[in-house]
């Protein structure tokens, strides 16, 4: 499982970078959003190798690391989470308009919600990754000897 997914999550980084070169124009010329969804993919992409490698040393040792990336995850899911659903609102529920009605902002709006909706969408796979192993931790923390040391506390920042 673990091979797989470093090869799928880095192909999702190469994905990125080439989409933000060719089709961006180098990240938009500078564009501080996209400059700052590259730098999150690949942060937490690197984060998230060793927690699908399962390697110990990083569940018992890095415990603030992880809680900052799986906290990060969760803004970052919630956040897309309503950028889709506010822009399948104007799509199919907001109170239909005739051609006329319609002004220069509304159509740009939707415009910019459709392409961060798609162009955004392969940083879900890592998100999810860091979901669903540290959700396994709850059902499996004895085989990595979790259940010595449940808190957060000045030990794990330092």
């Amino acid at each position: 499982m673990a091979c797989p997914y470093f090869l799928f999550s880095s192909l999702m980084i190469v994905l990125n970078i080439v989409l933000n070169i060719v089709m961006n124009k180098w990240w938009g010329m500078g564009n501080y959003l996209l400059i700052g969804n590259t730098v999150y993919l690949i942060v937490q992409t690197i984060l998230s190798w060793p927690i699908v490698f399962e390697l110990s040393w990083w569940y018992q040792k890095m415990r603030f690391l992880r809680t900052f990336s799986l906290m990060a995850a969760f803004v970052y899911v919630g956040v897309y989470l309503f950028v889709v659903i506010d822009w399948l609102y104007q799509i199919y529920f907001e109170p239909t308009k005739s051609y006329e009605e319609y002004q220069f902002f509304d159509i740009l709006l939707n415009m910019f919600l459709a392409y961060n909706i798609i162009f955004h969408l392969h940083v879900l796979p890592v998100n999810l990754a860091i979901f669903i192993k540290e959700a396994s931790l709850w059902f499996f923390p004895p085989l990595l000897k979790q259940t010595e040391h449940t808190s957060l506390d000045a030990v794990d920042f330092e």
